[in-house]
């Protein structure tokens, strides 16, 4: 149980660190940029 605890908190780390911040950003930008 320990283990499958341990991966589930490496994977949010990296889901919720840059890639999340790389995709809120270009969602924005997309949104920006194509609702002109």
């Amino acid at each position: 149980m320990e283990a499958i605890t341990h991966v589930v908190n490496v994977i949010n780390g990296i889901v919720w660190g840059p890639l999340m911040l790389v995709l809120i950003l270009g969602v924005g930008l997309f949104l920006m940029l194509g609702l002109r």
